[in-house]
């Protein structure tokens, strides 16, 4: 009991800090006085704040390069507002003898600065942005106003065997080269910017694409790709007619037939002149200055000789007795109308008149009887004849059918025996 009792007077004696006397025993307990806290000077105060403070901007001005690299504008200047609100409660004594306050000063500035210039230059690229598009703008219009120019060029550059260009572009050409050859002052003026930035900036010539590179190299080297464009182009349409004429000599070789053209390009006063579509070729590469191969050259001047020559021996082969018991029937009128084409009449027929057949229209009323027949025409300068076949036509008048009227030739011809 007496145990209990002292130990509760104690815990109450450690308690409260009094002294306090037993019953039973006399115990004198001095308590320790608890002490004071200890009062901070007002320059302590201050010191605890800027450290504090300090700290804190110290903490927002290490997360700044992030943003900063980022090109995080809105963060970094929500940052830097922070550190400065921070920095603003640190007193000027502390910041000028403390180190890390005098890292903070400087750090703020230089990140201030550092905002600014990412906002110039965000001004800056959107004002060469706008400026880009606008000279995308003017390049797009430069490509189409000279569009004719650039694919004739184009081809001469690329040497494009496969190019679809033909002669009757050339003149359309030649009326805007000569203005051409001299924009290039005009296109480095306007479009400085595309063509030191973006030179491969393109715009769409279907099938192709030119760049503002491409373009300025065009009009730099004009002179060039122009005599490269004729060179290629004449030269395929060159290649194109000899593969023709080729084709139709194989054609009478085997078949015995040539089409009507051919008569005036080998008799006649246009015998020795130039085919009128090699004419024109030559003509091209004149102007330009070249002229086709001599491999090609001699090509051309073999076609109408032996052209000739087989025509000769075809016509050994054929005689009008091969038709004048199916063409027996002629007159005057038939006659008549087949003179018209500028030719003398050798031999005609039709067939007998009961074998003309009778054309209706879609009411049953007769429009024609006509005939198929022959007729041999003589040829200027030629050692043969031309021998077509032909449709006669006797027009019905309402009660009877007119003389023979019209006819139709097949435009091939054979050679015939004269």
């Amino acid at each position: 009991m007496k145990s209990r009792s002292i130990s509760k007077v104690v815990l109450t004696a450690l308690l409260f800090g009094s002294m306090v006397v037993t019953t039973s025993f006399v115990t004198i307990l001095m308590a320790t006085p608890v002490a004071e806290a200890k009062k901070l000077t007002p320059e302590e105060k201050q010191l605890k704040v800027d450290q504090r403070q300090t700290a804190l901007a110290l903490k927002k001005i290490n997360s700044m390069q992030r943003y900063i690299e980022e090109d995080n504008i809105k963060s970094a200047e929500r940052t830097i507002k922070q550190a400065s609100k921070y920095y603003g409660k640190v007193s000027d004594e502390f910041k000028e003898n403390d180190k890390d306050a005098i890292l903070v000063g400087q750090k703020i500035e230089e990140y201030a600065a550092a905002i600014q210039q990412l906002k110039d230059n965000r001004e800056a690229q959107h004002q060469l942005n706008e400026t880009l598009t606008q000279e995308q703008r003017a390049y797009s219009k430069m490509v189409t106003q000279w569009e004719g120019v650039i694919e004739l060029l184009m081809v001469g550059r690329d040497k494009d065997t496969n190019t679809n260009y033909y002669l009757g572009k050339f003149p359309k050409f030649e009326e805007s080269y000569a203005q051409f050859v001299s924009i290039e002052a005009q296109v480095r003026e306007k479009l400085p910017n595309l063509i030191q930035l973006h030179p491969k900036a393109s715009v769409n010539i279907p099938p192709k694409k030119i760049s503002v590179g491409e373009f300025l190299d065009l009009v730099h080297n004009a002179a060039k790709y122009r005599k490269e464009g004729y060179q290629v182009v004449c030269d395929k349409l060159f290649d194109e007619q000899l593969a023709y004429y080729e084709k139709e000599y194989n054609t009478l070789k085997s078949d015995d037939y040539l089409n009507v053209r051919w008569l005036s390009r080998l008799y006649g006063k246009n015998a020795d002149n130039d085919i009128r579509d090699i004419a024109e070729i030559k003509q091209a590469y004149q102007s330009a200055g070249i002229e086709a191969s001599k491999e090609r050259q001699d090509r051309l001047a073999s076609i109408k000789p032996k052209m000739r020559a087989l025509l000769k021996e075809k016509a050994e082969h054929h005689h009008w007795s091969e038709h004048e018991d199916q063409y027996s029937y002629s007159d005057g009128d038939m006659k008549r109308i087949l003179s018209k084409s500028g030719r003398d009449v050798e031999e005609m027929g039709a067939l007998p008149a009961r074998e003309w057949k009778i054309a209706k229209n879609g009411l049953g009323i007769p429009v024609n009887r006509h005939s198929n027949g022959y007729v041999l025409y003589e040829v200027e300068d030629a050692p043969f004849l031309a021998g077509f076949s032909v449709i006669f036509y006797r027009p019905f008048n309402g009660q009877d059918y007119d003389p023979v009227s019209n006819v139709s030739l097949r435009d091939v011809f054979v050679p015939y025996e004269d």
